[in-house]
């Protein structure tokens, strides 16, 4: 368990959600920025966990769906 009431108050009253994000480790950095910027914690929790197996065609999709894309 982590306690962390130093670093975070929940000033919006509002329950915790935990949100999921897939995409490839060099990609991480974006998706992060954007939880940051407008989080009210101090040190958001932002954990990056890497698949221990998954089936080819779901990793394949991660892979395609978080490929740069030519003019973005």
């Amino acid at each position: 368990m982590s306690r962390a009431s130093h670093q975070c108050r929940n000033t919006r009253r509002r329950p915790w959600t935990m949100h999921v994000t897939k995409t490839t480790v060099e990609r991480l950095e974006d998706p992060a920025r954007r939880v940051r910027e407008p989080h009210p914690c101090e040190v958001p929790r932002i954990v990056a966990v890497a698949p221990a197996a998954g089936t080819a065609d779901h990793l394949d999709w991660i892979r395609q769906e978080t490929a740069p894309r030519p003019g973005a």
